[in-house]
């Protein structure tokens, strides 16, 4: 597929025909980098202008006009989240996470049940404390666990 920009439109020599989706205008254009007109099918006589950019393949033929087989451009495009969607919320899955250590740690008797809350808070603040933290060695930081 290639692109080309018209740079000239007959609409004095448009011609008309009706096939079995309806009426096709054939419009003769002139393309940069080709030497001849190329007739495109279009659903409506001025859908065509000087200027447009088209997108498709030129097939030569022994008449006055080419062929012109139109491909769409593919275009990434983002129209936003999904129907239902709800944007990610890590302070959400952070709290989540405390909670369930909080309540691990109570599960295993090292606290009790009042105790949850508050450890899950202590829990979710050091969070921030250790990502802002200079990181340590592995070695280091494995010493301090057998510590």
């Amino acid at each position: 597929m290639a692109e080309y920009r018209i740079t000239d439109v007959d609409v004095h020599n448009v011609r008309e025909w009706d096939g079995p989706n309806g009426k096709v205008f054939y419009i003769p254009v002139m393309v940069e980098g080709h030497s001849k007109w190329i007739s495109i099918g279009k659903k409506s006589k001025d859908a065509l202008n000087k200027g447009d950019t088209i997108y498709g393949t030129i097939e030569e033929t022994e008449y006055a006009t080419d062929k012109f087989k139109a491909e769409k451009q593919f275009q990434q495009r983002y129209d936003g989240p999904k129907k239902g969607y709800t944007q990610r919320d890590d302070s959400a899955i952070r709290a989540q996470w405390a909670i369930g250590q909080a309540v691990q740690l109570n599960v295993a008797g090292a606290i009790k049940f009042d105790g949850v809350e508050e450890t899950a808070k202590l829990l979710y603040a050091m969070v921030d404390r250790v990502k802002a933290s200079e990181p340590e060695s592995e070695q280091s930081a494995l010493d301090a666990l057998a510590q």
